[in-house]
């Protein structure tokens, strides 16, 4: 059965039961694209998964048995990353999917489904879809093998990776993989599971999640001195939103100038990172990400080149 709440989300509601004992392993196949259908490719997504390992495949895509940690792969979505990052790598299992078609193991949780399994997020949208499952794995495709052949709703040719798939389940070939969490359904026993898709929108660009001062597209292109998650570590408690879109005037008047003026003495490293981050992204990032820069005049720029 499917639900609509009020908050924007879509639950699936799959139940089974059995007169004899029988493999049950439900998914949906639905394919997302943020920006709108037949709105060009998905490699920009940016898709965190709460998962340590992935089953590996074979030629055929069949797992085979294995549970390798995804710890640096091409497969490590633990931290927001871009779909199209690394999905061209040289990497034995990316070249036999054409793109990822694969099945991680979602990590294990006291509660199951109050936690995202899987986030993408659009971000010259800003639109975000969040997946909550009970099921213990969740496939990744990435249409690979989309060629414009099928056309969809109001003529819109669905291209490679055109879209990608989130499919919570259990693990594939569990049937024949006896260590795989198990699928068969009892006579006596209801086959119960939950997806609930989950979508939601930010101002243009996102925060990291701890902090939401806008330091997200800056930690996604740079990395941070040892020991920083977020802009927010380096900063005073009290200057929130010292990145934040349309707020040039504000920050050059008030009292986060002081505080970055502060932060500098203390941390000139960290500050220099940070300005030369937004310079840099300013010339090669698209407008959403301009918008969440610094303001800083003409001088500062050269001086942060001169450095």
């Amino acid at each position: 059965s499917y639900t609509l709440t009020d908050h924007n989300e879509l639950g699936i509601h799959y139940r089974a039961t059995t007169d004899k004992a029988t493999h049950v392993n439900l998914t949906n196949h639905s394919y997302f694209n943020l920006r709108g259908a037949g709105a060009g490719e998905i490699l920009e997504h940016l898709l965190t998964l709460d998962a340590d390992a992935f089953t590996p495949v074979d030629e055929d895509l069949i797992p085979t048995g294995e549970i390798r940690p995804v710890a640096g792969t091409p497969f490590d979505f633990r931290k927001p990353t871009a779909v199209g990052a690394r999905i061209d790598s040289d990497d034995a299992q990316l070249v036999r999917g054409r793109g990822y078609d694969h099945n991680w193991i979602i990590n294990i949780r006291e509660e199951p489904g109050r936690m995202p399994a899987a986030t993408l997020v659009d971000p010259g949208s800003g639109r975000i879809l969040e997946v909550l499952t009970t099921e213990p794995g969740i496939q990744v495709y990435t249409a690979n093998h989309l060629d414009g052949s099928i056309t969809g709703k109001a003529g819109r040719v669905y291209n490679r990776r055109c879209a990608l798939c989130l499919e919570t389940q259990h693990f594939p070939d569990t049937p024949n993989k006896p260590h795989f969490p198990s699928t068969v359904l009892q006579p006596d026993e209801e086959y119960k599971t939950t997806t609930i898709y989950q979508f939601s929108t930010q101002e243009q660009t996102l925060g990291c999640g701890r902090c939401r001062n806008r330091c997200f597209p800056l930690r996604m292109h740079l990395p941070f001195p040892d020991g920083l998650e977020c802009i927010g570590d380096m900063l005073d408690e009290g200057a929130p939103t010292v990145l934040g879109p349309d707020n040039g005037d504000d920050v050059k008047s008030s009292r986060r100038l002081e505080q970055i003026m502060a932060f500098e003495k203390r941390k000139r490293q960290s500050r220099e990172l940070l300005l030369l981050a937004c310079v840099d992204l300013v010339s090669r990032m698209p407008s959403f990400v301009r918008l969440t820069c610094f303001h800083f005049d003409e001088n500062q720029r050269r001086s942060v080149h001169s450095n």
